[in-house]
């Protein structure tokens, strides 16, 4: 009897162990940050957006300064070609409902939209970008880097 109980319960062990590390491989997948998908007629291109109030915390000017000023230092040839685009939105302002509308923005925001091969992704960057931006800004640096390689 007592070897059956150890058996059980080592059984139940390794079950709620593999199915542990079916959601840890899950949440490492690349698009764990993907808001959308869409076939659109548009060329190739990245543009990093930056949704903002027209006031603005220290932690949003700050993810302001780290995407815009990483991507107009590294993409300087791809910006001047049209491949690149960095867009700062007052979604206060009138005028920008429609973006705020497809984004989905409630509040300061970081996304990356990328097309390839007349395929649209949307990238939430978000909540990373507000989470890193004090102590681990290479986090957001690394991942609109790479968003803008999957197109260049």
């Amino acid at each position: 009897m007592k070897n059956l109980i150890i058996l059980l319960v080592t059984i139940l062990l390794f079950s709620c162990s593999s199915s542990k590390k079916e959601k840890v491989e899950e949440t490492n997948l690349e698009n764990d940050y993907l808001q959308s998908e869409a076939s659109v007629e548009e060329p190739d291109i990245a543009e990093i957006y930056y949704f903002h109030g027209t006031r603005r915390c220290a932690s949003c000017r700050a993810v302001s300064k780290v995407s815009q000023g990483f991507t107009l230092v590294n993409y300087k040839d791809a910006i001047e070609k049209g491949l690149v685009k960095v867009i700062m939105i007052d979604f206060d302002q009138p005028g920008n409902e429609e973006l705020v509308e497809k984004f989905q923005v409630t509040r300061s925001s970081l996304f990356v939209r990328t097309v390839k091969d007349k395929h649209e992704s949307i990238y939430n960057l978000t909540d990373m970008a507000f989470l890193n931006v004090d102590l681990h800004p290479e986090k957001i640096r690394e991942a609109i880097k790479m968003e803008i390689e999957k197109v260049l």
